[in-house]
């Protein structure tokens, strides 16, 4: 028995590779639709909520994010949902 590898596949049936990489982009762009409609989603539900939305309106948020995914997304999160941004300030004692 011989130990064949997705490679060796690919060189002996050339559209595998194709396949693959058709699957591949597939997923990528179903994660994008799906990244982009649930920012789109959570900015519609904040304006709703009367909470802010900053910069854009919420479709400009799920368009951007549907070119730049995590990126955007993480930009989104960090700017409406990060703790780490949305602590009140106190002002020092004196």
């Amino acid at each position: 028995m011989s130990d064949s590898t997705i490679f060796d596949l690919m060189k002996t049936v050339p559209w595998v590779g194709g396949l693959i990489g058709i699957g591949l982009a597939a997923l990528m762009l179903l994660v994008h639709v799906f990244f982009a409609l649930g920012v789109l989603q959570d900015a519609e539900t904040r304006l709703a909520a009367g909470q802010k939305v900053y910069f854009v309106k919420p479709w400009v948020w799920g368009g951007a994010t549907l070119f730049g995914s995590v990126v955007v997304v993480t930009i989104y999160w960090m700017m409406h949902h990060c703790a780490l941004l949305n602590t009140p300030r106190t002002p020092p004692s004196t």
